[in-house]
């Protein structure tokens, strides 16, 4: 195979690629082409959607892993690539293989890692495994382990993990600044003091930081695999006493320009929650005449403005009158009783550039997620199907159905496979705020 890197002047419509040009005569195909992987790379499949791997020999599996970004020459990157192996054996063993309340079918298949694997196990010898054919056991459990291992190892460098902290300060601030706890009510009231927009919340709660564990569970039972896809390691959750409530909380976050239309990520909004369409009909037809201000005015026409009281009343009255089905369902993973409003936006943060001692600041937009629930719904969602525990064992059987794959027997795969088709949305773990002192997580 020759490269040519010469341009030829006449031709400048042409690619000034590298010309590579292959000479049929020396050119031979030493092994088949790996039409699994080339189906993965055309149809866009996860890597925890593959089941084998291209690597036969210990000097392409030295090659590979350079590629990927570990160099096992440097004593460093080969123990940190060995303690990966045994984190992910370990998670295998004692959570995955775990059997759960109720998975009385999971717990008589009596699975377990094979010997050999417990025992530290080398990482080339791991991807020569997963690439043996035909495909044996061993092939399968060393290709399971190496899932686990290249999730850990995205979850190990990810930046938005290692700057969480101070984004979370940084963007709670805020909130901060517009709520208080009413002790007479214990209740947390949002809007700016002295103005009349003030909110009396059922509760707040500020998402928890997921461990380690609970991060790769939840990657490895997503499609995509992937931990820059991940917009809700930060949340809020406001929930009102109403659906129209919510409405109210929205404005007042958009007025008081924490909530930035500029900066929501359209994408990423989920609305099982407000028929806001339904909503804006029937004020429209009670206030023909409607206008941006709440406050009491009289206009030129000499139409009265509804006052910000009026608002609250008007749209309780509303509420009663609405279908609250009338929504579509965007998301068709949620389960169908699950209500709720996401709202995915952005904050330009600022954190001290990597590498720098002299103080330089970088500054990068942070995601973060806005979820509001009335009462009555966040009550429900507590309950049967949709409450967190249940959601968290069915996410578990889905990573375990992906990872696991030809390990598990066919019979028990298609009598649960039910399950993979019911996906659950919860929204996050959270410190509930309806004690003493709540803002202390603001």
């Amino acid at each position: 195979m020759d490269i040519n890197t010469s341009q030829n002047p006449k031709k400048k419509h042409e690619s000034a690629y590298l010309q590579i040009v292959f000479d049929p005569e020396s050119s031979h195909v030493e092994r088949p082409l790996p039409w699994q992987l080339l189906s993965g790379l055309v149809q866009g499949l996860s890597v925890i959607e593959q089941n084998t791997i291209q690597v036969r020999t210990p000097e392409e599996a030295h090659r590979f892993l350079m590629t990927y970004g570990y160099d096992l020459s440097d004593t460093q990157d080969a123990q940190r690539l060995n303690h990966l192996v045994q984190e992910a054996v370990s998670f295998i063993e004692n959570r995955l293989l775990e059997a759960g309340e109720g998975e009385t079918a999971f717990a008589r298949l009596h699975l377990h890692v094979p010997d050999r694997f417990l025992q530290q196990t080398n990482i080339v010898d791991l991807l020569c495994l997963a690439s043996a054919v035909p495909r044996t056991d061993e092939s399968r459990w060393a290709c399971a382990i190496l899932k686990v291992v290249h999730t850990l190892t995205h979850i190990e460098h990810a930046p938005r993990l290692q700057i969480i902290e101070p984004a979370r300060q940084q963007i709670l601030k805020g909130y901060g600044e517009i709520m208080r706890y009413d002790l007479e009510s214990e209740k947390v009231v949002i809007g700016r003091t002295g103005s009349d927009k003030q909110l009396a919340l059922y509760g707040l709660e500020i998402k928890e930081q997921k461990s380690r564990e609970s991060l790769l569970i939840k990657l490895l039972s997503k499609k995509e695999n992937s931990i820059e896809l991940i917009d809700d390691f930060i949340g809020i959750r406001i929930i009102t006493e109403s659906i129209p409530d919510v409405l109210v909380a929205l404005d007042i976050l958009m007025e008081s320009q924490l909530l930035v239309f500029s900066n929501v990520k359209a994408e990423r909004s989920r609305n099982t929650l407000i028929a806001l369409d339904e909503f804006q009909s029937l004020w429209q037809q009670h206030h023909p005449q409607d206008c941006p201000s709440h406050h009491t005015e009289k206009s030129s026409s000499n139409t009265i403005i509804p006052s910000w009281m009026d608002l609250l009343n008007t749209l309780q009255q509303l509420d009663a009158k609405l279908p609250h089905n009338s929504f579509s369902k965007h998301n068709p993973n949620s389960d169908n009783n699950y209500r709720a409003l996401h709202i995915t936006t952005r904050q330009l943060i600022k954190v001290p550039a990597r590498g720098d001692e002299g103080g330089t600041l970088q500054r990068l937009f942070f995601p973060y997620e806005i979820q509001f629930i009335d009462k009555a719904h966040y009550i429900a969602n507590q309950e049967g199907d949709i409450a967190h525990s249940r959601y968290k064992q069915r996410q578990l059987q889905r990573c375990r159905r992906r990872i696991l794959g030809d390990l598990l027997p066919r019979h028990y795969v298609e009598q649960h496979s039910q399950d993979e088709g019911t996906r659950l949305k919860r929204p996050f773990e959270s410190q509930a705020v309806h004690k003493p002192s709540p803002l202390d997580y603001i």
